[in-house]
């Protein structure tokens, strides 16, 4: 499947940070039910500083064998975020965005870099998740900032 390419403009995100050296194909999915059922998704949904619903899976770089993962949403401008909520900022670039059953979407991050080895495109640091109204039927997208080479 081929990715869509998509100029995307830059985010700040509010959510919860997950912190491991963890594997992220069991880490990350336990980290999403805890969230779900522990209310904090609702009161993020909830909160007045949000610009939409829509939730952002964020990959973070860490030390060593460490890695951050955010669940998010985008918050508005000129607001402030309470404590107890992680911020971070999705750069804007270039992207590929590619779309993904839910339950495949540890094999779509190898696909989608797969896609940019082998076209041209050097992968970039960014990367993340995107969870819109498509979630109902259980499909997703992730995304890579890339570069052409």
């Amino acid at each position: 499947m081929e990715p869509k390419i998509i100029e995307f403009s830059k985010k700040t995100i509010a959510g919860y940070a997950l912190k491991t050296s963890g594997c992220a194909t069991t880490e990350v999915p336990a980290f999403w039910e805890a969230i779900l059922a522990d209310g904090r998704h609702k009161a993020l949904h909830d909160a007045d500083f949000i610009a939409s619903c829509t939730d952002y899976g964020v990959m973070l770089d860490g030390e060593g064998d460490e890695y951050g993962y955010v669940v998010g949403c985008e918050i508005k401008e000129g607001v402030s975020v309470p404590e107890g909520f992680f911020i971070c900022e999705i750069p804007g670039g270039t992207y590929a965005a590619l779309e993904t059953p839910l339950a495949k979407i540890g094999p779509t991050w190898g696909d989608i870099y797969e896609w940019a080895n082998t076209n041209q495109y050097k992968a970039k640091d960014s990367a993340f998740e995107l969870y819109d109204e498509r979630m109902e039927n259980e499909i997703a997208e992730v995304w890579l900032q890339i570069e052409k080479l």
